[in-house]
C-alpha cells in the first residue's frame, strides 16, 4: 500500500491550473461538488437523498464523474470517458430503475486502465500501430468487468498507459504526456499513472489498474493516493483475464498476463477498503452462483501489530534500516 494511504484527499493540493478548471466546472454546474471526491461520499450520498433524487443517484454520480474526468483529462492527458460513454449511461440507467436491495457499490463510478480489453474497443497500449482502424478490437470484456458490474460499479473511464505497458512514466504518442495533478512538471509514473493521476485528481473515486513490477505502486506512491496489488494466485486469477488488452494482438503482452497483478486505487485508505471488500464479496457471490468455488474471498480484517518503513541510506550491501 502506498506510504502516502493516509493522508486525505480532500485537503491534498492540485496544481493551480487544474484547480481553476475544477473551479469554473463548479461555477457552471452545482451537480459537482469539488471537495467530496472520495468513494465515501458517494456511497454517502446514496444513502442520504430522498426517494425522488435516490431514482437517479447512478446517472448523477455518473455525470459527475465524467465531467470531472473530461475537465482533469484537458490539461493532466489522463483519461478518455469516450469509449465507455454508451455503456456506462444504459448501467446507470438500469441501476437507477432497480428496486432491489443496492448492491455495495451501487451506482460508483470506477476508472480503469486502458490495457484491459473492452468489446468492440480497441487497447492501444500506448502504441499508434493497435490505434489505427484496422488494429483488431477485443470479442469480450476483461473479467473485471463483470466483477465490477456485480458490485454495482458503474467503469465509466479508461485510463492512459505508457507503451507496451513498460515504463515508471506515462508518456505515448497517441495521448501525450500525463502530468502528477499535484505538479505538472513531475510524472505520474507508471504504468497505472493515467489511474493514479485521475484519482489523485479527484474526478474518480476508485480505480482499478496492473502491476507486473510496480506499476500500481510507484504511481500510488508518486500522486499520494492510496493503492492494493492483490496476488496472482487462486483468489484473483480468474479476475486478471484480459488486463492485457485484446487477446492476440501481441504475443508479449499475452505471455505476461498469468504474472500479472490486480490493482486498486482510491483517494484513503478507508476508501480502498469499502472498495476492495465489496469487490470480494461479489466474487464470492459469483462463484457460488455459478458453482466454481475457485475464488474462496473471505474478508478478513487484519491486526496489524508493526509497519516497516525504509529509511533514506547510502547503499552498501548491508539491509536498510528500518523503524
Amino acid at each position: 500500500m502506498s506510504s502516502s494511504a493516509s493522508m486525505d484527499s480532500s485537503k491534498q493540493t492540485m496544481s493551480p491550473a487544474l484547480q481553476s478548471s475544477f473551479d469554473k466546472l463548479e461555477d457552471d454546474d452545482k451537480l459537482v461538488d469539488v471537495p467530496s471526491r472520495s468513494l465515501r461520499s458517494y456511497l454517502i450520498s446514496s444513502d442520504v437523498h430522498d426517494d425522488d433524487e435516490k431514482t437517479r443517484c447512478a446517472s448523477a454520480n455518473l455525470k459527475k464523474a465524467q465531467m470531472l474526468a473530461e475537465v482533469a483529462n484537458t490539461t493532466l492527458k489522463c483519461a478518455n470517458t469516450g469509449d465507455l460513454a454508451e455503456r456506462a449511461a444504459r448501467q446507470a440507467s438500469e441501476l437507477d430503475a432497480q428496486t432491489t436491495p443496492k448492491k455495495p457499490l451501487h451506482g460508483v463510478p470506477v476508472s480503469i486502465k486502458e490495457s484491459f480489453a473492452v468489446t468492440g474497443q480497441r487497447s492501444p497500449l500506448g502504441l499508434r500501430e493497435l490505434n489505427e482502424p484496422t488494429a483488431p478490437v477485443a470479442l469480450e470484456d476483461a473479467a473485471i468487468f463483470t466483477l465490477l458490474r456485480a458490485a454495482g460499479a458503474v467503469p465509466f473511464a479508461r485510463t492512459s498507459v505508457p507503451p507496451l505497458l513498460n515504463s515508471t512514466e506515462t508518456n505515448n504518442p497517441i495521448t501525450g504526456r500525463c502530468l502528477n495533478p499535484h505538479c505538472h512538471a513531475l510524472t505520474p509514473g507508471g504504468s497505472s499513472g493515467g489511474e493514479a493521476c485521475l484519482v489523485a485528481s479527484g474526478a474518480s473515486p476508485f480505480g482499478v489498474g496492473t502491476d507486473f513490477g510496480g506499476s500500481v505502486r510507484v504511481p500510488a506512491h508518486f500522486c499520494g493516493v492510496s493503492a492494493i496489488m492483490v496476488d496472482t494466485e487462486r483468489r484473483w486469477r480468474k479476475w486478471r483475464r484480459g488486463c492485457g488488452g485484446v487477446h492476440g494482438a501481441l504475443e508479449m503482452i499475452d505471455r505476461a498476463e498469468p504474472y500479472t497483478s490486480l490493482g486498486f486505487f482510491a483517494h484513503t485508505a478507508v476508501d480502498l477498503r469499502l472498495g476492495v471488500k465489496a469487490l470480494m464479496e461479489a466474487a464470492t457471490a459469483l462463484d457460488d452462483d455459478d458453482g466454481s468455488g475457485t475464488s474462496g474471498m473471505q474478508w478478513t480484517p487484519a491486526d496489524i501489530k508493526r509497519v516497516g518503513v525504509v529509511l533514506p541510506f547510502d547503499y552498501d550491501g548491508s539491509p536498510p534500516p528500518v523503524f
